[in-house]
């Protein structure tokens, strides 16, 4: 399906920023996954169920690299957890890196590129707190992964000819708070070169703070004393 960034994205980037991505799973296709704040997901226990669940806007193609990462804030013993780019739709039923046109770091130490039995060791299992970042670069379609702030070698080049969206699986229990760029990445390049989605705050003006007001209507009736009351 066509997946390009429209002019109505774009201008909603431009005044939100980072703020403009966010996770929404198909509450009705997967009722097991849930999404706190945008980016902070819960995936339930479900043994027997793969889910997964894209951004609502794939990287933009604009810059040099593009970058986020995910923390693995609760993460239990048993739990596989798979973290990359695919195209959309994707099967939401699969973790990314299983099928065509998507890439994957998983939890247990591997990589996959479209498909399950080509995974290749990349590092021993990720554990609870760790921190998994991906990064990719437009021009030549290379996508990097990084653990913890240390950036590893290259996991894959070419992939150049779809838009890609921010893809995240489990197979059981966790909890999950991934950074677009809204706040530091652990990465310290990642932060001095300003690798996120979109910088973290957009053209459109914050909300007034609460109390800045000070000529409210109704604030100044309330205050009112009650000798200034007409009698009934």
């Amino acid at each position: 399906q066509p997946t390009d960034i429209t002019l109505s994205q774009f201008l909603s980037i431009q005044e939100k920023g980072v703020s403009a991505w966010s996770f929404e799973p198909d509450y009705e296709a997967l009722p097991n996954v849930l999404v706190h704040s945008r980016t902070e997901l819960t995936f339930l226990p479900d043994p027997s169920t793969y889910s997964a669940v894209q951004s609502n806007l794939p990287l933009p193609k604009l810059n040099e690299v593009y970058y986020w990462e995910v923390k693995l804030f609760d993460f239990p013993p048993g739990t596989n957890v798979s973290i990359g780019l695919a195209t959309k739709p994707y099967p939401l039923f699969r973790m990314p890196g299983w099928n065509r046109h998507s890439v994957a770091y998983h939890s247990i130490g591997e990589k996959s590129y479209n498909y399950p039995f080509t995974a290749t060791s990349c590092g021993a299992p990720l554990k609870e707190a760790d921190v998994l970042g991906v990064g990719y670069r437009p021009r030549s379609g290379t996508v990097f992964f990084t653990r913890n702030g240390r950036k590893l070698a290259d996991a894959f080049i070419g992939l150049t000819r779809w838009n890609l969206f921010p893809t995240i699986g489990a197979d059981g229990p966790c909890t999950l708070h991934v950074n677009l760029g809204q706040a530091g990445f652990v990465l310290i390049e990642a932060n001095v070169k300003k690798w996120g989605l979109a910088p973290s705050v957009g053209t459109l003006a914050p909300p007034p703070a609460y109390g800045a007001e000070r000529q409210d209507i109704l604030l100044q009736a309330g205050g009112a004393s009650p000798s200034s009351t007409p009698a009934s």
